[in-house]
């Protein structure tokens, strides 16, 4: 009887590890709203800012995924609200972001400080308010412990995630708020905390790196080795605003995303104006938590001038190669499909193992109904 029952009980549950449960996250680079961004996003007529436009082909892609994380390279809430330097944006970002299927947004990163105590306070208590999940910096020491690392839970699945940067640019963290600085014996201290917590895997975001640079600087790979040795097998990175490589090795299951590139911004000089979205498939075995596949999805910032306003699209590459018809002019077609010879090219010599994440909106007929006041009025889309 007891023998029956464990095959009935084997049969409905699909075994202790069913393969169907598979956790997938999507992870993003740098999220950067510079002074052209913010003026192409207020609209006049209703008098308030409104990013929807710029992630409306991308939704179909970020609502499939189990976890959507991005950088969030800056700060929101605190008027006046500027790019570069000294990053501030509104929390209708945020609105857009959340709305286009991001989960996680982490804001350990070198423009955590640019607007002070208050810029850091306020970014979480936006983040808070509107569900999404975050980690990096802090509002003091008690709120530190509480989310750091930040625990993501869903499907039975836990994973740990830990936030850190480089640094601030030179700009304080005033007490008692606090930012996540890399510092090997912190680092140390903070996965044996997130070990203690049993998760089925830690994953550690680094803001890292030296801007603009095609390849991972010395300390990148030190870094990377330092975090082999404490056993964390998944590391995800984002700064130099330029792709750089990913290496995946499916036998020991670690993966390096050295740097994801720009996942939207202003900077328009090549390469800097695309990236990928690193998609990690995780699934539960005998011996633990595997990571069985890497995909990557590459994207365009697609920057146009239309009836007075100016525009940011992040495209899904792929989507969008037999669609010249869609540009304004045909020199930012040209100019995409560059980044996409470049990206091809990059991807082949130095992550032969990652494959493309399939096309949805162009198998799906999705381009061919555009409705029109895509064009005509984006800020109305959702």
């Amino acid at each position: 009887m007891k023998k029956w029952l464990l095959i009935l009980f084997w049969s409905f549950s699909g075994g202790l590890f069913p393969q169907n449960d598979t956790l997938k996250i999507l992870w993003a680079g740098d999220i950067m709203v510079h002074q052209p961004q913010l003026v192409g996003a207020w609209d006049a007529q209703r008098e308030r800012y409104d990013f929807s436009n710029s992630f409306y082909f991308l939704k179909p892609y970020l609502k499939s995924y189990d976890w959507v994380i991005g950088n969030l390279e800056t700060t929101i809430g605190v008027k006046p609200y500027q790019g570069y330097p000294r990053f501030s944006s509104p929390s209708a970002l945020l609105d857009a972001l959340k709305n286009a299927g991001f989960d996680v947004l982490v804001t350990a990163n070198n423009h955590s400080a640019d607007k002070g105590r208050k810029g850091i306070e306020k970014t979480i208590r936006y983040l808070q308010l509107h569900d999404l999940k975050t980690t990096g910096t802090f509002v003091n020491e008690l709120d530190r412990q509480l989310r750091n690392p930040l625990l993501l839970e869903k499907k039975g699945f836990k994973i740990a995630v830990l936030n850190y940067t480089y640094g601030t640019n030179g700009l304080p963290v005033p007490l008692p708020t606090q930012v996540n600085l890399i510092d090997k014996e912190q680092i140390r201290k903070d996965v044996l905390k997130a070990r203690a917590l049993k998760p089925d895997e830690i994953i550690v975001f680094f803001h890292w790196g030296n801007q603009y640079q095609l390849q991972p600087s010395a300390t990148q790979k030190d870094l990377e080795k330092f975090l082999h040795s404490l056993g964390i097998k998944i590391i995800i990175g984002s700064h130099p605003h330029v792709v750089q490589p990913v290496k995946f090795d499916e036998p020991s299951g670690r993966l390096t995303v050295f740097s994801l590139g720009n996942f939207i911004s202003n900077q328009r000089t090549f390469p800097r104006d695309g990236s990928f979205l690193i998609e990690t498939s995780l699934v539960k075995t005998e011996r633990g938590l595997k990571l069985v596949s890497v995909k990557y999805l590459p994207v365009w910032v697609y920057k146009y001038h239309l009836g007075g306003k100016t525009f940011f699209e992040v495209l899904p590459l792929e989507d969008f190669v037999d669609e010249k018809g869609y540009f304004v002019n045909q020199s930012s077609y040209r100019k995409m499909m560059r980044f996409k010879k470049f990206l091809d090219g990059y991807k082949k010599k130095y992550s032969p193992g990652v494959e493309k994440v399939a096309p949805k909106l162009s198998n799906t007929g999705g381009l061919k109904t555009i409705p029109p006041f895509v064009r005509i009025a984006p800020l109305n889309l959702f």
